[in-house]
């Protein structure tokens, strides 16, 4: 599928709210630094997921490819 025709593109609501969990994970990142911890990582990387999957249903095409196992 062309991930232009998806509703992140078309949809000024839905690219707004899948948006707004990007910052904020974007931000959970930036804060971690070099000192914190395996754990700390691992965490961060969880909560990212579960915010990704709170708005896949908006996009399930273009969040579903930020969901990609590591």
């Amino acid at each position: 599928m062309d991930r232009m025709n998806t509703r992140y593109y078309k949809d000024p609501e839905v690219r707004a709210q899948i948006d707004q969990v990007l910052e904020k994970n974007a931000r959970m990142f930036a804060n971690l630094g070099n000192t914190s911890t395996p754990d700390e990582v691992k965490w961060a990387k969880n909560k990212e997921r579960q915010r990704l999957k709170r708005v896949q249903h908006l996009d399930p095409v273009t969040v579903g490819s930020l969901l990609v196992e590591d």
